[in-house]
């Protein structure tokens, strides 16, 4: 079986590309997962020019809508670079199917990244950082993931489900989708979307149960997009029972 294509930050394979000239390796993606995935490396912050080593940036402002500017000199404002290149890295995304971000970093980090008022005291709202933002909001179905978070098996395991979901779909896709070869998709799945939500499960199988003479590719995006949030949820763990 080829290995699936899933983007990654540059440091977190070991590429000295962070604001102190280190990496953050992640033996968890290079020695575990590097098995199923072949990864693709890309670092925002490197790519619209900043240096190695590098004066280290922040988010300010509103956590919903923050900028990225350097710690010391908040008139050194990066935000719509990064937001640019997103945009100019979406292109080279199209095959992926999955992506694993660096946790906290106001380009990469994804959930509960530190966001500072205008006086230096921190926000109590977290954000997302900018680049990681673009990505998703332009894949919103596209499975995300924290490196830090893979050290917790069952978010592995869900990450890893998710990834090898996402491919089987975009292959049905690149097909032609027919309501047999979905009804097919659903049969493989079914046993793990009961696991984190029957009443998805349920939904999903009645959508394609009642699908016959429907728009095909309608049918299929609502499918698919009730599919993938209902494999986000986390299976629910329950406690070694007591003789």
């Amino acid at each position: 079986m080829s290995k699936i294509s899933v983007a990654i930050s540059s440091c977190l394979l070991g590429e000295e590309v962070r604001f102190n000239g280190g990496h953050k390796h992640s033996l968890v993606c290079t020695k575990e997962l590097a098995k199923y995935f072949q990864f693709k490396s890309v670092c925002p912050e490197v790519g619209i020019g900043l240096g190695v080593p590098r004066k280290p940036i922040q988010l300010i402002g509103d956590p919903k809508q923050p900028r990225a500017v350097q710690v010391d000199n908040p008139n050194f404002d990066v935000t719509e670079k990064l937001k640019t290149y997103g945009q100019r890295t979406l292109p080279h995304l199209q095959d992926i199917c999955g992506y694993i971000f660096i946790k906290g970093s106001p380009s990469c980090g994804v959930f509960r990244v530190k966001v500072y008022r205008e006086n230096g005291m921190p926000n109590e709202n977290p954000g997302s950082g900018i680049f990681s933002s673009v990505i998703i909001d332009n894949y919103p179905l596209l499975p995300v993931e924290e490196a830090g978070r893979l050290s917790d098996p069952v978010l592995k395991e869900n990450f890893v489900n998710r990834v090898f979901a996402y491919h089987d779909w975009q292959q049905l896709a690149k097909e032609g989708l027919k309501i047999n070869k979905i009804l097919d998709f659903h049969s493989r799945y079914k046993y793990s979307l009961m696991t984190l939500d029957c009443e998805s499960c349920v939904k999903l199988g009645l959508m394609l149960a009642n699908g016959d003479g429907a728009d095909i590719e309608k049918l299929g995006s609502k499918y698919f997009t009730l599919f993938m949030h209902t494999l986000t949820r986390e299976a629910t763990r329950h406690p070694t029972p007591m003789y």
